[in-house]
């Protein structure tokens, strides 16, 4: 029998398009575009003309640059970049794409140096130039406003590196933005995210893709733009709760045929040490151990174990420290426990358990609140409802009334001490009057009946719910 994992593998390939001949690659070949992770995780939305142009006005920041400075934009570089026609048009296109993005504003959150986080807003753009005539070289000059400069400059730990070849063939703004949010994740190889999470992330608007085959058929046209045109390609796996699809985790694969060819040296000196994410890792890492281990020692590790098992050795050590247990030698520990494969961290398993506890507490009020809140709504339709069709039955049939009075104020319950209107308010009463109108109203006894069903269909979920009455 054939391994399912290698059917899974071979259909992975089969889906992938043919390898295409690259062209070598000259130093002006290579324009990168780097900015914060806290740019990339931004609230904006741009159409595909802004994202064309904001993209390409990132590539003309050099990694040296301590400010910004004016950046002119020709139609003509915009053509041969994305492989467009017309330069006529695409500099109406792009004309008309910087006049927008300088009334563009984004939502960043940003942490601030005690640890807390606040939502921090600036316009992207702070002016924009263009010719007076039109004519031969059509150009655009755009400059960045200056609230952007702690994310777009001198950036030296979490932020991303790419090459924009990468993007220059994406049509949909949600295939750029999904690119750049997995690309950050590539060497983990897996993101997972909630759906509300996304959404948020891509800027959609919470009357835009209401239905989830609909924001599902947005990530399908994404998955395959990417596995065609960019340097990675994903697979996806959704995370139900309830039959709702609550969450997505992205596996996140470097992809063979869009491999951009490795560089030459001379040009890896100078500016794609960037693209080496080894300097911020290195700088990340060595932050949490430096009190117990040398930066030549995180270096090495990076070196020679992968980043995941890096990660695990230092989280084990931590915790097995929090759990109260002594080390007189916590550099050489955390040496031990990086350089150890598949390690089994039972303090993380305890935690990451009782963290799911928490959430299934949390979700599960959550859920049992709502069902509540539907019951409630199903009693008051239906006290509605049930006035209504009495009101009607007792315009068609003038008797009713008294019949249905005598035979309630026959009953045994019925307290003659008491008015009948004071009767009615107790909920023996109540359920007598149901009885006996269902007796004298086929109308009645169907709506009954149907309320009935409802409201034990939802009791029972209540109950499921873990709910107690």
């Amino acid at each position: 029998m054939i391994d399912i994992f290698v059917l899974l593998y071979i259909s992975r390939i089969l889906d992938m398009p043919p390898k295409k001949k690259e062209l070598p690659i000259i130093d002006s070949d290579i324009k990168l575009i780097r900015k914060a992770n806290e740019l990339v995780e931004a609230r904006y939305k741009f159409d595909i003309w802004e994202t064309r142009v904001f993209a390409f006005m990132l590539t003309l920041i050099k990694h040296e640059d301590t400010d910004f400075r004016e950046y002119q934009i020709n139609a003509g570089d915009i053509v041969r970049e994305f492989g467009l026609h017309d330069s006529g048009q695409v500099y109406d296109s792009i004309k008309s794409a910087g006049e927008k993005l300088l009334d563009k504003k984004v939502g960043i959150i940003r942490t601030l140096d005690d640890g807390r986080k606040e939502q921090f807003t600036t316009h992207l753009v702070a002016s924009t130039a263009t010719p007076e005539e039109r004519g031969r070289g059509d150009y655009i000059k755009l400059s960045f406003h200056p609230a952007l400069r702690p994310f777009l400059l001198e950036l030296k730990e979490r932020y991303l590196v790419y090459d924009i070849r990468n993007i220059l063939s994406l049509s949909s703004i949600y295939s750029v933005r999904l690119f750049e949010l997995l690309k950050q994740y590539q060497k983990i190889g897996k993101r997972k995210f909630r759906v509300d999470e996304l959404k948020t992330l891509l800027s959609i608007e919470p009357n835009e893709y209401q239905l989830y085959g609909h924001f599902k058929g947005l990530i399908k046209r994404a998955e395959k733009d990417l596995l065609k045109h960019t340097d990675i390609y994903f697979t996806f796996e959704e995370d139900i709760l309830k039959k709702k699809v609550v969450a997505i985790t992205f596996n996140i694969f470097d992809n063979p045929n869009n491999q951009r060819e490795k560089v030459g040296e001379k040009v890896k000196s100078k500016e794609v040490k960037a693209l080496d994410a080894s300097t911020e890792e290195l700088e990340r890492i060595y932050a949490t151990v430096s009190n117990y281990v040398t930066k030549a020692k995180v270096k090495k590790w990076l070196k020679d174990l992968p980043i995941e098992q890096i990660e695990k050795g230092i989280a084990y050590t931590i915790n097995y420290i929090k759990a109260g247990n002594t080390v007189n030698n916590i550099g050489g520990m955390l040496n031990t426990m990086v350089s150890t494969p598949n390690l089994y961290d039972k303090y993380e398993v305890t935690k990451t358990k009782v963290k799911k506890e928490a959430k299934k507490v949390q979700v599960n009020t959550a859920l049992i609140e709502e069902k509540k809140a539907e019951l409630q709504h199903i009693w008051q339709e239906y006290k509605i409802k049930e006035a209504e069709l009495v009101q009607k039955l007792l315009s068609q049939n003038p008797t009713l009334r008294d019949d249905l009075v005598q035979r309630i104020q026959a009953n045994n319950f019925y307290d003659p001490q008491k008015s009948l209107d004071e009767n009615l308010q107790r909920d023996i009463i109540q359920g007598l009057k149901v009885s006996i109108l269902s007796t004298m109203s086929k109308e009645y006894n169907t709506l009954t009946q149907y309320f009935n069903t409802k409201v034990k269909k939802t009791r029972e979920e209540l109950l499921a719910l873990g709910y107690k009455e």
